[in-house]
């Protein structure tokens, strides 16, 4: 049973494309709700209701996709495609810029309640008549390719610290700075300041740049200070617990249903599908690498380099560009019209680097 992050103004039955995650209508009834309790074991929090599961971290993150990983984002969600554009967490992964001379912290805080599934669905009257006049294609663009079965309350709240060196460092000196002033901590699953830890020293050393989000209808919000984090955190539980926000959907297919008179797969080959835009996904993110690393070496050697190199290097910054084009079209034409060209297509990382790049450095 596929969980997605819950998306605004569905509720139990909306049916939904999986790869746009775009909202669809009911199609089914069933006869009631049941609590189906926490797969994991409870927390020991007495002031949290009974089977709650309340989870911290704090983590040193290097990439973009270290960060999409930690926070259950889809990688097509943080290149810019799939349900990009419809929640903000996915705006912010895709938006961020790991520089050299940075490092970055993951603090993040998750609350999830049992959740709650309906009962004995079935399809609608309408939706069955539907499917036998009209065909498949017309279901799944009223009804989508599965429906939300479950909703699970609590919420998410995150942080990604970005701690700017004032000074000329490496990677490796700023992470041994950092395990001895580090001002995190987390102990027996609670986040809080580590005894002994030098903050005046962190915030004299480094320019500090913190984003963060907050799941359940609350949106963005911009902490001024490493003290703040942690108030935020500790106010995000307590408001979690008082509004009860739906956080996770929890998606089925109709075809598991007792459909009669059906002709034809609804969900299709939506599994694949989606196995090959994560494919993609990678990709793009393999050829954005290789677009940054090529466009850094230019600007630190471009007084070096002849007219020659210059202008091979533009070339493959341009072909880079081009290649990362047309895998997003071809994404997007799969998940937006229905395509399916890329079920056929075998996606192989291409190398731009020019050959000529790895002496060029070692000189």
């Amino acid at each position: 049973m596929p969980e997605i992050d819950y998306i605004q103004n569905t509720n139990f039955g909306h049916g939904l494309n999986t790869l746009s995650r775009t909202p669809k209508g009911v199609a089914i009834e069933w006869s009631g709700l049941e609590s189906i309790g926490s797969s994991i074991a409870a927390s020991t929090n007495k002031n949290s209701p009974v089977d709650q599961k309340i989870s911290r971290i704090v983590k040193v993150v290097s990439s973009r996709e270290e960060v999409s990983n930690s926070l259950d984002v889809s990688l097509s969600a943080s290149v810019g495609i799939g349900n990009f554009g419809l929640d903000a967490k996915s705006k912010l992964i895709s938006n961020m810029k790991f520089e050299s001379n940075s490092i970055f912290f993951l603090v993040r805080i998750s609350i999830e309640n049992p959740t709650l599934m309906i009962c004995n669905p079935k399809i609608k009257p309408e939706a069955i008549k539907l499917l036998n006049s009209r065909g498949v294609k017309a279901f799944r663009e009223r009804y989508g390719n599965s429906y939300i079965s479950g909703i699970t309350t609590g919420g998410e709240y995150f942080a990604i610290l970005e701690f700017q060196s004032k000074k000329q460092q490496n990677h490796r000196e700023i992470q041994n700075d950092f395990r001895v002033n580090f001002p995190f901590s987390v102990s027996s699953g609670s986040v809080g300041f580590k005894h002994g830890s030098n903050t005046s020293r962190i915030e004299e050393n480094y320019n500090i740049v913190i984003i963060s989000y907050r799941s359940g209808g609350e949106g963005i919000n911009s902490p001024l200070s490493l003290e703040s984090v942690i108030n935020e955190m500790d106010e995000f539980v307590r408001l979690s617990n008082q509004y009860n926000m739906p956080y996770k959907a929890h998606l089925s297919e109709y075809d598991a249903l007792d459909i009669p008179y059906i002709n034809g797969n609804i969900s299709g080959d939506i599994n694949y599908q989606y196995e090959k835009i994560q494919n993609i996904s990678s990709t793009i993110l393999a050829y954005q690498d290789q677009y940054k690393e090529l466009e850094k070496f230019l600007y630190n050697h471009r007084a070096k380099l002849d007219g020659t190199q210059k202008q091979e290097i533009d070339a493959k910054l341009f072909e880079i560009s081009q290649e990362i084009d047309k895998l997003t079209k071809q994404a997007q034409k799969c998940i937006y019209q229905g395509s399916l060209e890329i079920l056929n297509t075998e996606f192989s990382l291409k190398n731009f680097r020019p050959n000529w790049l790895k002496g060029f450095e070692e000189q």
